[in-house]
């Protein structure tokens, strides 16, 4: 069951990782995991969410991951 208001939205705002031969990375300092955008779309359709938008974080330090931010909303049947 989803708990989101009819015509409501999802925000999801992660950081990336360039696309590569693997979907994933472990980050040492958090030991969070951080993924490629196309692996992002995998898990949303999968979650049964369409991506309505998508942007970068702008004026991000360019040590750490960049971040990009996805709006999405369920699929409608």
């Amino acid at each position: 069951k989803m708990f989101l208001r009819q015509g409501g939205y999802i925000g999801v705002k992660e950081n990336i990782i360039k696309e590569s031969d693997h979907q994933f990375d472990l980050d040492p300092v958090d030991h969070s995991i951080v993924r490629t955008d196309s692996g992002f779309k995998k898990i949303f359709r999968e979650a049964g969410l369409e991506l309505v938008s998508v942007a970068m974080q702008s004026d991000f330090p360019t040590h750490l991951y960049p971040v990009k931010m996805y709006l999405l909303r369920p699929l409608q049947n």
